[in-house]
């Protein structure tokens, strides 16, 4: 992981040039679930194990009508090279030509001068390069399309491995965290916004009959932008359906809001939150960062837009990181982040920051 535990950038979407719409189907479906939250080198930050949503992804998919026999969850301790590898083996060879293959991770994840890869659970003996994904697949899956997710540090690298099975005809679509520069927050947005979209309950305000890829795309775009100050990231191989349906979307769970991020007026201090309700002109509000004993209803007046802003190519910035800050000039400005090089620092530091971190 980086030595600036920053979090950030934009979203770099694709879509392909087929005009073909095609509906998830989780009885044709293979899936390899990993989330890992300890490891076996004490170095590595270790993340609370209760209420983990990367286990209610699981869940889902069984739940959606994936088969248990097609279908593993590999977690902490169980998430070893060897296993993981040979669940990606396993499972993707029992797939036919109409299956889809998922993959998922969650936990720690880095790159070097071989490439990306994800932390194991031993990853002092092993590690799990992210190409080693291609190489499997291309090797045992039979079938043509694979989803490929990950919320971890530079999982956006996870682009890489989708060129290269698009060569091999496996057409593929990737949804991560961050894009492939950047670190990545050790909270859950990602994989709760990843559930939302399976589960076709989302907050926000929707025009849909169905939970599109471009859909889903936004919805994590705009939560990690907000909540955690980060770029997710959404790519599309060319032979993927331009319009693939995760989920019916239920109007009758999902929670209907304009603006969903905003903040919000406590005692003269303002606060990003999150809109979880307008109830006729009062609106019932989440402090991010916060736990949800503080969640209260306030009035329109207490609430404003959030605003982010953006400065010129050249301009010289301090930007902070862990309470210190650094110097740093900006590189280039894509929506409301900011490419900063840290002058004292070589380039493989280069990253994406918003404005709440800039002076």
């Amino acid at each position: 992981m980086k030595k600036i535990p920053f979090l950030l950038l934009l979203i770099a979407f694709c879509f392909s040039n087929y005009s073909y719409s095609e509906d998830w189907t989780p009885s044709k479906t293979v899936a390899v679930i990993v989330g890992i939250l300890e490891w076996d080198d004490n170095e590595l930050t270790t993340y609370p194990t209760e209420d983990r949503e990367d286990k209610k992804f699981y869940e889902l998919l069984k739940t959606r009508g994936v088969p248990d026999n097609q279908i593993i969850f590999l977690c902490d301790k169980q998430g070893t090279y060897k296993n993981i590898t040979d669940a990606i083996k396993t499972y993707s060879a029992k797939a036919s030509e109409d299956y889809t293959f998922i993959f998922y991770y969650a936990g720690h994840g880095s790159y070097d001068e071989t490439g990306g890869y994800f932390y194991n659970y031993d990853s002092k003996q092993n590690t799990f390069y992210i190409s080693e994904i291609g190489d499997i697949l291309i090797k045992n899956f039979k079938g043509k399309k694979a989803l490929l997710f990950a919320d971890c540090c530079y999982s956006g690298k996870l682009n890489e491995v989708a060129d290269k099975l698009e060569k091999s005809k496996i057409s593929t679509l990737v949804l991560t965290s961050v894009v492939k520069d950047n670190t990545s927050t050790g909270e859950w947005t990602f994989t709760e916004s990843l559930n939302d979209i399976f589960s076709g309950v989302l907050t926000g305000t929707f025009s849909v009959t169905k939970v599109d890829s471009k859909t889903a795309a936004n919805y994590v775009l705009e939560n990690m932008k907000n909540a955690d100050e980060q770029p997710a990231n959404s790519y599309q191989t060319a032979g993927f359906p331009a319009v693939f349906n995760y989920s019916t979307y239920d109007a009758t769970k999902s929670i209907k809001c304009t603006d969903k991020y905003m903040e919000a007026v406590s005692e003269n201090v303002w606060y990003k939150v999150e809109i979880l309700a307008n109830i006729k002109g009062l609106y019932k509000i989440h402090y991010l960062g916060w736990e949800d004993e503080w969640d209260e209803t306030v009035s329109a007046d207490k609430l404003r837009e959030i605003t982010y802003k953006t400065y010129k190519v050249g301009t010289k910035v301090q930007v902070e990181s862990d309470g210190t800050y650094y110097p740093a000039t900006i590189m280039k400005v894509d929506g409301v982040f900011n490419y900063v090089h840290y002058d004292d620092y070589d380039a493989e530091w280069d990253e994406w920051v918003t404005s709440s971190s800039i002076k």
